[in-house]
Order: structure tokens, then C-alpha cells, then sequence
């Protein structure tokens, strides 16, 4: 996509996209929600740091397959 920021903080309607995926989540019921972050991981942590949601940091990246 070309942007300087991660792809799920790109916004959408004025909000990013990955707040959607987390309002989702939410909605179905979900307890418990991680977000796996790599490249640019302080932005998204710093993002949705209090949104409830769990991070796990993925050291070794292959490819948006391998996440």
C-alpha cells in the first residue's frame, strides 16, 4: 500500500482499521483478543495499548502467511 504507517492504522471512514476488526471481535463475543504486531509494532502498540487487546510480538516475519 506505500504508507508510512502499518497497514491496520491506515484509516477508514475516520477510524483504523484494525479498531473494526477489534469492535468485531467484541461483538461476537470474543473474552480475550490478540493482535500479533512485527514491523512498526509501537505504532499499533501505542495505537490500541488501551483497548484491552493482548499483543504478541512475532520476532522472526515470513510473510503475512506466517503470522
Amino acid at each position: 500500500m506505500g504508507a508510512s504507517v502499518p497497514k491496520v492504522l491506515l484509516p477508514i471512514k475516520g477510524r483504523p482499521l484494525l479498531s473494526y476488526v477489534l469492535e468485531s471481535a467484541r461483538a461476537a463475543g470474543a473474552t480475550r483478543t490478540i493482535v500479533v504486531v512485527g514491523t512498526q509494532k509501537e505504532q499499533v502498540m501505542a495505537a490500541f495499548g488501551r483497548s484491552g487487546a493482548e499483543f504478541a510480538v512475532q520476532m522472526v516475519q515470513c510473510g503475512t502467511a506466517a503470522a
